[in-house]
């Protein structure tokens, strides 16, 4: 989300970018998504300009769609993260490096059964999955 409204930022306040970013990361982390998009819409791009060249209608597009999945006060509230930095790194580190070894080649359903034994593992449910199927 961040990076739609840092390249947005450029657009709607070209002379402090970073502190329009900032004011509107504060606005989501209080539940304010109105605002953000009220300020994205004041500075709206043509609509014939392609998407390469229209960073404010992209950010747009992109949260309006999200609307109903954005509620950073409750993730705050819980102590959930609301960055997906957490998630890349884990698939960066845990399920690419194994996944993309050298001279291997996975399918789908391979790949999605692997990634939900790495989690059962992670969460110390491993002993508790085997026993499962054993039982089944």
């Amino acid at each position: 989300m961040s990076d739609y409204l840092a390249a947005a930022s450029q657009s709607c306040d070209p002379k402090q970018p970073k502190r329009w970013l900032k004011t509107q990361q504060n606005r989501l982390k209080k539940g304010a998504i109105k605002k953000v998009l009220q300020a994205l819409e004041a500075n709206r791009e043509a609509h014939n300009l392609p998407d390469e060249l229209a960073p404010v209608r992209c950010a747009l597009r992109y949260l309006s769609k999200r609307r109903d999945q954005i509620n950073y006060p409750r993730a705050l509230a819980n102590d959930l993260p609301i960055g997906s930095g957490i998630i890349e790194s884990g698939n960066r580190h845990v399920l690419q490096a194994r996944l993309k070894r050298a001279g291997t080649a996975w399918l789908k359903e391979n790949a999605h059964n692997l990634a939900q034994l790495r989690v059962l593992r992670s969460n110390d449910r491993w002993d508790e999955y085997w026993l499962a199927q054993k039982a089944a």
